[in-house]
């Protein structure tokens, strides 16, 4: 009785389990199916330099969505221009943000804003 009893429940669970990863693996195909890439997505914002070297400056992001404190981000500079701390720039990036300190982001254009 224990025997059979036991072949039943391993059964059951042998079903169960193959019709469950049949549908997470469609499920998944699914899902990635309908992401767009990392690489298509832009974004822009606005920030003030707090501080540069060379050809890089870290700026301050104050609003960024889901950084409600602001966020440091490391940025490239172009040659030939007059940059100091405190100018106002905008940013354009594609991608997401590298967490890191500061961030860092695929950087496409940057501009002072007057």
């Amino acid at each position: 009785m224990k025997f059979l009893l036991l072949t039943l429940c391993s059964l059951i669970l042998i079903a169960c389990q193959s019709k469950d990863s049949s549908l997470n693996q469609s499920d998944i195909e699914t899902e990635v199916s309908k992401q767009k890439p990392i690489g298509d997505t832009t974004g822009e914002f606005v920030a003030e330099i707090v501080s540069f070297d060379e050809n890089s400056a870290v700026v301050l992001a104050e609003d960024l969505s889901g950084y409600p404190n602001g966020s440091e981000i490391s940025v490239s500079l172009p040659e030939g221009e007059g940059w100091e701390i405190g100018d106002v720039v905008r940013v354009e990036y594609a991608g997401g943000f590298m967490e890191s300190h500061p961030m860092q982001i695929k950087q496409k254009s940057i501009k002072k804003v007057q």
